[in-house]
């Protein structure tokens, strides 16, 4: 595997709220010199700590440019890093705030992915239901989960939620996040998982129907890419 690039990109910065000026409350403003911890997850998850900094040496937290012109990046920049090896999503973290999204700015890393053979359930079925037709990674590569979609042939009469499992465990650490099939409708759209979800060679995917009746031949497709 390889290491990934990110910061140092017009979105990468970090922002401190003030209230009362000019009667506008939570006005953002640009602020230097915070510590910026990477995680796994949104909320929870682990914390990556093999980092490299914008110096080429090892660390476990980035900080955002002090006041001043620092390397030819302005306050609150956020400088270029690579992350840990094959890692091309980490969630951001400006000392205690909420958490963002950063991707890879290495314009390379995505591929157009593939669509793994569908774990499907035939005919009627009934919720909650656990899946058990496993969908094993047989390629000599880690791969990443990009996105899950249900369908189904006929729409349900209640809102359908599906869930997918990595090795017996769900990939969404949130429940909220689940596909979810509303009523009469056919899809659930295409679902991004907000954690970072690998599967490792040998690995297995299995989907579960968590809620809901009156659809037939549930589809439930993955798209995945090469982790690296």
């Amino acid at each position: 595997m390889s290491r990934f690039p990110f910061g140092g990109g017009v979105s990468d910065w970090t922002f401190a709220t003030v209230d009362g000026i000019n009667d506008i409350d939570n006005l953002a403003q640009v602020v230097g010199d915070i510590a910026i911890t990477f995680w796994t997850a949104e909320v929870g998850g682990t914390q990556h700590t093999d980092l490299i900094g914008p110096d080429g040496q090892p660390t476990t937290t980035i900080t955002s440019t002090p006041d001043g012109v620092v390397g030819g990046r302005a306050v609150g920049q956020i400088p270029p890093l690579q992350g840990p090896d094959g890692v091309k999503r980490m969630w951001a973290q400006a000392a205690t705030g909420p958490r963002a999204l950063m991707v890879t700015t290495d314009p390379g890393a995505d591929d157009l992915g593939l669509i793994l053979p569908p774990l499907s359930v035939p005919g009627t079925a009934t919720a909650p239901a656990t899946g058990r037709a496993r969908l094993y990674n047989d390629t000599a590569a880690t791969l990443l989960v990009a996105a899950v979609r249900a369908s189904v042939g006929s729409p349900p009469t209640i809102d359908t939620i599906i869930d997918v499992n990595r090795n017996g465990t769900s990939i969404f650490s949130t429940p909220g996040n689940r596909p979810v099939i509303a009523a009469g409708d056919y899809t659930s759209g295409k679902v991004v998982p907000l954690d970072l979800v690998l599967l490792a060679p040998e690995d297995y995917l299995t989907a579960d129907i968590d809620t809901g009746a009156g659809w037939t031949h549930l589809v439930v497709q993955v798209l995945a890419t090469r982790a690296a």
